[in-house]
């Protein structure tokens, strides 16, 4: 995988990470949904260790009634530490199509030793970047953020997925007719199922009719703590340092707010 195609993947991916906020087919996905299950980039949850699949399924419906459907399946591992490794495996990355076989990319995120890392598995390279260390359990900063009036929020009570008691709501958010040349009101729905043990959402289901809907569900979740060797890049890499300006820095750019609360 030379540096373009590997470029785009990440690129792509701090794009997704932006949100379902515009309307049209090739964004696939929301990568708070389809990575992260709701952390914001850069948390940092210590003494909850896990493993899962991280998968998430994108459906649009054309106007002549064809159905797009795209899913990607990542692996998503935690330590006690809040050290995290995501392996995701893409045959295409939005409109891009990668040639040849699917691409694997692995992101490590290491906040005890402040190191981040994009691995190549194929060509068994990859680039570190030094980020500022955190003291785990602190997570991210907070930001404020102006409520949307348009937005409400419900309890969809409770329920076990997965063998966790998961906590669910249900968020909408009503865009009037004539905000933005519609004819009627749009209606966008999110619904999430948060686990508190694993302090991230196990289901969430994002439905917008300019863009379609996205489902993501954690499967075959396992709280054995991983390896430790999973967390560190294997000594026959060839890693090479860059700054905070490049890659990195767009995979863990202030995050986005979540969905139904753009205004």
């Amino acid at each position: 995988m030379n540096r373009i195609v590997i470029a785009t993947l990440f690129a792509s991916a701090a794009a997704l990470a932006q949100g379902p906020g515009g309307p049209g087919p090739g964004h696939f996905g929301d990568m708070r949904v389809m990575g992260m299950g709701g952390m914001r980039p850069g948390q940092v949850v210590a003494g909850a260790p896990f493993s899962a699949q991280q998968v998430t399924t994108e459906t649009q419906t054309l106007a002549n009634g064809t159905h797009i459907t795209n899913t990607i399946t990542s692996q998503f591992y935690r330590d006690a530490s809040g050290r995290t490794r995501v392996e995701r495996t893409f045959s295409k990355v939005g409109p891009v199509s990668t040639t040849g076989q699917p691409k694997t990319v692995v992101e490590i995120f290491d906040p005890i030793a402040g190191a981040r890392y994009f691995l190549n598995p194929a060509a068994q390279t990859g680039e570190k970047e030094t980020v500022t260390p955190r003291t785990p359990g602190t997570g991210a900063p907070k930001i404020a953020r102006t409520g949307n009036p348009q937005a409400t929020t419900s309890s969809l009570g409770s329920q076990t997925i997965q063998g966790l008691n998961v906590t669910g709501t249900l968020t909408t958010r009503v865009i009037p007719a004539g905000q933005m040349g519609n004819d009627q009101a749009i209606t966008v729905t999110d619904e999430r199922w948060y686990s508190p043990d694993l302090q991230m959402a196990v289901v969430t289901k994002h439905n917008d009719p300019r863009s379609g809907e996205i489902d993501f569900t954690l499967q075959n979740v396992s709280r054995t703590a991983p390896d430790a060797s999973l967390f560190a890049p294997p000594s026959s890499y060839a890693i090479t340092a860059v700054t905070g300006h490049g890659r990195g820095a767009m995979m863990h750019a202030a995050p986005p707010p979540p969905p139904g609360a753009e205004q």
